[in-house]
């Protein structure tokens, strides 16, 4: 079977991230697997083409209306399953009228941010309204897409959540042991987030600052991350006199690096769509604190693989992280180990070859 994957870009992110586990899981099954991005840094190129799975760059780029002329001219191959991930690759095989395309959401939020919610229903509508099915990667954002109505068909939905193979996460260095009390001296925390607004990395930053002031004045904030707050986060860590305690340490390429070096893994989101990072961060045993988002209930369960506290709240944070000091980490670990087990990532991509072979009109045979 042949198989060719558009999306906005290949920088790193949790979207491009399982792009790249599913294509991986794809070409194990014999399938010839292609991966176009549109735009953005070409950060994953290598990954890809390590793998074996052909990065199209032929509408890198370009205009959006010049990439909606060259697919459109290119609709004719017929015997290749079209797969549409992020906003700008599911609109162009709606616009190019791709007559059989698959849609991955990502997010449970508008399709459009930070616009019109009327004018991203209508995108998102016309993004649907061509795909045979739209994969939502998690049940909260299948929830999100029926009660915003951004989906005008809600039986094109389907829940195939994200696959991890947690045992090829570390494997490109020596992993460090899992932290034991009492932890490093100092404590390090740390996060790997995009510094925007729905990550509500403010709340991170003044929760740390309490329990730093309160309980362990030696601890370290780690911020591995960039994005449009950068600015507003530097001038809080400013006014509250962090400066030596919180870091803004960019974009990393090596995550289970970042992840083995900490003690405890926060993730303060104000929402997931799934939270690939939760996976990461349980391959290599971090102690996890999260925000009480559904995506990451969803995850992590509430038996004990994390900690969680009121979105948006502080104080809340710090009081939890206090815990952590006397928290039983092989009851931690072993409930982690559990959730693993339910996001291997063999089993999304064959649920997602089922999606392709029970909706797919070419496949009447071998492609």
């Amino acid at each position: 079977m042949r198989i060719n994957h558009f999306i906005t870009t290949i920088s790193r992110g949790g979207a491009e991230n399982q792009l790249l586990i599913l294509c991986r899981e794809q070409i194990a099954s014999g399938h010839e697997v292609s991966v176009t991005p549109l735009k953005g840094q070409l950060e994953l190129l290598d990954e890809f083409e390590s793998e074996n799975i052909r990065v199209d760059l032929s509408f890198h780029g370009k205009n959006f209306l010049l990439q909606v002329i060259r697919k459109t001219v290119t609709n004719w191959k017929k015997n290749e399953i079209q797969h549409a991930h992020l906003p700008q690759a599911e609109l162009l095989l709606a616009m190019s009228l791709q007559r059989e395309y698959f849609s991955t959401r990502h997010y449970g939020s508008a399709f459009f941010p930070g616009k019109s919610l009327h004018l991203s229903r209508l995108l998102s509508r016309l993004a649907a309204k061509r795909a045979t099915k739209i994969i939502a990667i998690s049940r909260f954002v299948a929830e999100y897409l029926v009660e915003s109505r951004e989906i005008g068909d809600n039986n094109k939905i389907i829940i195939v959540q994200y696959g991890f193979d947690a045992s090829k996460f570390p494997s490109s260095f020596q992993q460090s042991s899992p932290p034991e009390p009492p932890f490093h001296n100092p404590l390090r925390v740390g996060t790997l987030a995009r510094l925007s607004p729905e990550k509500d990395l403010t709340t991170l930053i003044r929760g740390f600052s309490i329990f730093c002031n309160s309980t362990a004045r030696l601890s370290t904030l780690e911020i591995f991350g960039d994005g449009p707050e950068r600015d507003l986060l530097e001038k809080l860590i400013s006014k509250l006199d962090m400066k030596d305690k919180v870091f803004l340490m960019g974009k990393t390429s090596r995550p289970a690096k970042v992840l083995s070096d900490i003690d405890i893994f926060v993730l303060p989101s104000k929402f997931e769509g799934f939270g690939m990072v939760f996976l990461e961060a349980m391959a290599t045993s971090r102690i996890i604190l999260a925000s009480n988002t559904p995506a990451a209930i969803e995850v992590l369960g509430r038996d004990g693989a994390a900690i969680f506290f009121e979105v948006g709240n502080d104080l809340d944070l710090s009081l939890k992280l206090s815990e952590v000091l006397d928290i039983n980490l092989d009851n931690m670990r072993a409930e982690q180990s559990k959730r693993l087990e339910l996001f291997r990532a063999n089993v999304m991509s064959n649920c997602i070859q089922r999606v392709y072979e029970e909706n797919s009109r070419f496949l009447l045979g071998p492609l």
